[in-house]
């Protein structure tokens, strides 16, 4: 028995070393450039408020994500941001948009967390 456990122990303490590899060149980080919805999703139970939950990914100028982010509503401080003020954005036309309605309905929502302040670091989003 005891045998049998110090094998496992050995193979424990292996497996734990092999989890860990340094890299040979340190991979850089592409420059951030633009972020997309990726999933949108709002629940609204019976006898609760309703929230909402916005997935985003932060992509460069190649289309390829470098991180992702996430955006919760009702928002804490400094994203201002309620499910009933996003269902309003999402029916009113803001300036400058063009493109298909999939394309529109995005401006819309990513213009609204920008304007609650759930977008901190980022530019206001162009059409």
């Amino acid at each position: 028995m005891r045998k049998l456990l110090a094998f496992l122990f050995i193979i424990a303490a292996v497996g734990v070393w092999a989890q860990e590899a340094p890299l040979s060149t340190p991979i850089t980080r592409s420059s951030e450039t633009k972020v997309k919805i990726r999933v949108f999703t709002v629940t609204n139970l019976q006898g609760l408020p309703a929230t909402g939950s916005i997935q985003l990914s932060v992509q460069d100028a190649a289309n390829i994500e470098t991180r992702a982010t996430g955006v919760d509503l009702p928002g804490t401080s400094p994203c201002n941001g309620t499910v009933p003020g996003l269902n309003t954005a999402m029916i009113t036309v803001r300036a400058g948009e063009t493109g298909n309605d999939s394309r529109k309905i995005q401006y819309r929502i990513l213009g609204y967390l920008f304007d609650q302040g759930c977008l901190p670091g980022f530019t206001a989003p162009t059409p």
